[in-house]
């Protein structure tokens, strides 16, 4: 089994799932193991529903950007989602750390299908998405956001050195 290998994330986070400047968000970190993404998350009482309970945008968000970084990675492409589709199965409670787990089912020039699946300590599932990626030329990602494709290309540049994804399966 292979060690945890951190990914860098990108400078002057503020993003509100993984950056590490927003004081109210969920500040996720991603390593590769065994030819897979995780995420790790500790939910806070900031982000309640109801009492006790994490919100469900706030899962939702753990999904969303699990699958987004796994293709980030993997594929080492422009995307924004375009769909998801999640299943809760159970509460997912405040002021409580998890694990998320994200797969590339599908992919081709234009669209990416991934899943992600949410764990708690005991490695229960408490929530599942499949969510579809629109695939953004360079061209798109310039005129979306130059500042955020130029953040892009650097970090693609820094993961490239740390691990290549070629050589792992994709699944």
């Amino acid at each position: 089994m292979l060690e945890k290998i951190y990914l860098p994330k990108p400078p002057e986070g503020y993003c509100f799932a993984c950056g590490s400047n927003n004081p109210n968000g969920l500040k996720m970190e991603f390593f590769i193991k065994d030819n897979t993404l995780y995420s790790e998350t500790n939910v806070k009482k900031e982000h309640e529903g109801w009492y006790g309970i994490s919100h469900g945008g706030i899962v939702c968000t753990i999904l969303d950007e699990t699958m987004s970084w796994t293709v980030l990675y993997f594929q080492r492409t422009f995307i924004v989602t375009k769909t998801m589709e999640v299943t809760f199965l159970r509460p997912v409670a405040v002021q409580d750390s998890y694990l998320c787990k994200g797969k590339i089912l599908k992919s081709d020039t234009e669209e990416i299908k991934a899943q992600a699946t949410l764990l708690n300590k005991e490695g229960k599932i408490m929530a599942r998405s499949i969510g579809r990626f629109k695939v953004l030329s360079r061209m798109d990602m310039e005129a979306l956001s130059p500042k955020d494709l130029r953040r892009m290309e650097e970090w693609f540049s820094k993961v490239g050195k740390l691990i290549n994804p070629s050589s792992h399966e994709r699944q």
